[in-house]
């Protein structure tokens, strides 16, 4: 499907419509509708039809938004290369495709060159912490960094 061009289109094979059709038409679009009534149309008398042509025009269109925020993780060591190169990266500078066209998505990606290696703030980087089952008395694994 090409994007952009719409192919010509004529409407040259339209066929006239009577007054039975009409109604026809009418009748079936009001049995789909519960609080309508066919009484209306009973009486309705038609002086005249006129044809015309009508487009249905769609136009489908997305937006984007972009936003940073830090995220934690643990990290092995050799795990981190490259180091962070600056402090304000913009979200835009970095080209993302959508997978499918006019779909709702939400993708999370690393910003190359943003990673940075923090102590972890749950134990101090110590890999443990203080139980607090036991009243102190004993450590725990630290269930962030570990």
């Amino acid at each position: 499907m090409k994007y952009g061009s719409a192919p010509n289109r004529y409407f040259e094979d339209v066929v006239p419509m009577g007054e039975s059709e009409v109604h026809e038409a009418l009748l079936r679009e009001m049995k789909r509708h519960r609080y309508w009534k066919s009484s209306a149309l009973k009486k309705m008398h038609f002086d005249r039809l006129e044809m015309i042509n009508c487009l249905h025009y769609i136009l489908e269109s997305f937006t984007e938004a972009r936003s940073t925020s830090e995220a934690a993780e643990a990290v092995a060591p050799g795990q981190l290369y490259d180091q962070a190169t600056t402090l304000v990266a913009n979200p835009w500078d970095y080209e993302v495709l959508p997978t499918k066209l006019f779909t709702d998505q939400v993708r999370m990606i690393e910003m190359p060159g943003t990673s940075t290696i923090n102590p972890c703030s749950a134990c101090n980087s110590e890999g443990t912490y203080h139980c607090f089952h036991c009243r102190g008395y004993g450590t725990d694994k630290c269930n962030f960094c570990r």
